[in-house]
């Protein structure tokens, strides 16, 4: 075999080595989610080896849903009571699953329910579950901070069938004798506060505490803004907080501020 033989041989090796080295980074570097919004075949295999495993169902009877985008939130439907997991990627985007604790666990101290004894059942939005059993039903949400995922309370609890509260008739004024009328004027700081009290066991419940102090401000259009304290900004119980007070709308003709101190 001549030198120049030898050394084409060697150039044709050389690369094909190279060809095979990079389709495998490229494949291993492929992004877990394509263009349609939908998992990559290796991806979603794992992800239905994980929820198989867990749930004790055959991964041909489950599907999956995309609940959360970033970090991503995929829920499995099948068999069984759906079970979510979350995507933890790396700086070079290689990702892992990691489970996402189950909503019937969230659920169980807001409805005072054993967690086998609660049911879920869908809404209009992917990310948002309703948690309902023993005469109770809650709205949950997908909330993600940088530790993980999980399903924090989007509502106070309510009682299941709409229980009517009965209303009180007032007194009758004696006939012969003026009737008095009570005029009750409402600020914007006192009809705000009376909003945020109503759901007082439903903030402190997503703080884990038993007091936090809010900062509510609104402007003169009528725009509430409600901040929490700088330790809980950014976190899972902030967008937990926010849930449970929902929107708050004031009448006002000027910009105003209150503090509002919550305890058990």
């Amino acid at each position: 075999m001549t030198m120049t033989s030898r050394m084409t041989r060697l150039a044709v090796l050389a690369t094909l080595c190279l060809t095979l080295i990079g389709a495998w980074g490229c494949r291993r570097r492929r992004p877990p989610v394509t263009a349609s919004g939908a998992l990559n075949a290796r991806y979603e295999r794992t992800l239905l080896r994980h929820a198989a495993r867990d749930t004790g169902c055959s991964a041909g009877q489950l599907s999956t849903l995309q609940v959360h985008a970033a970090p991503q939130v995929w829920s499995v439907t099948g068999c069984t009571t759906p079970i979510e997991y979350w995507l933890q990627c790396s700086r070079r985007n290689r990702c892992r699953w990691r489970p996402v604790p189950l909503l019937n666990e969230a659920a169980a101290p807001q409805l005072q329910c054993p967690p086998q004894a609660i049911q879920q059942q869908p809404s209009q939005q992917p990310n948002v579950r309703f948690a309902a059993g023993c005469g109770r039903q809650q709205p949950f949400t997908v909330a993600c901070n940088g530790a993980g995922c999980g399903w924090a309370p989007a509502g106070p609890p309510q009682q299941m069938g709409g229980q009517a509260v009965a209303q009180q008739q007032p007194p009758q004024q004696p006939q012969g004798q003026p009737q008095t009328v009570t005029v009750q004027v409402t600020t914007p700081s006192t009809n705000l506060q009376s909003q945020i009290e109503a759901q007082r066991e439903a903030i402190l419940s997503c703080i884990d505490g038993a007091a936090v102090t809010l900062r509510v401000r609104w402007t003169s259009e009528g725009q509430v803004i409600l901040q929490l304290p700088p330790e809980l900004v950014g976190t899972v119980a902030e967008a937990c907080v926010q849930a449970a007070v929902g929107s708050l709308t004031v009448a006002a003709n000027q910009a105003g501020e209150v503090v509002i101190p919550l305890q058990q």
